[in-house]
């Protein structure tokens, strides 16, 4: 997902298949703008996004950007100062799951 949003156009859909995707090296900041993301198959017991040291985030001012049918794994801040969300302001999170994350 790292390099789709980066690569990706703000307003753009990306689409997640099914499987683990892994992503070790951490980056400041993931910016999603708005953009929307949800897994191809609506399962999030099975679209599994496992990051180290990524902060996910909006951009200020209100982002339309969400995320739906996605499981975080192992994911935690690049900082300590700042959440796992960090300024994610977005249309909605929705159906979820985030498992051995922390912030």
């Amino acid at each position: 997902m790292v390099y789709a949003v980066n690569n990706s156009g703000n307003t753009d859909t990306i689409i997640v298949n099914e499987g683990t995707l892994v992503q070790t090296v951490g980056g400041d900041n993931l910016d999603m703008g708005d953009r929307v993301v949800y897994s191809a198959n609506g399962n999030a017991k099975l679209t599994i996004l496992d990051y180290s040291a990524i902060s996910i985030a909006g951009t200020s001012g209100g982002s339309k950007g969400s995320l739906a049918n996605i499981q975080f794994a192992n994911n935690f801040a690049a900082s300590t100062n700042r959440s796992m969300f960090s300024t994610f302001n977005v249309a909605s999170i929705n159906d979820c799951i985030f498992r051995d994350c922390t912030a």
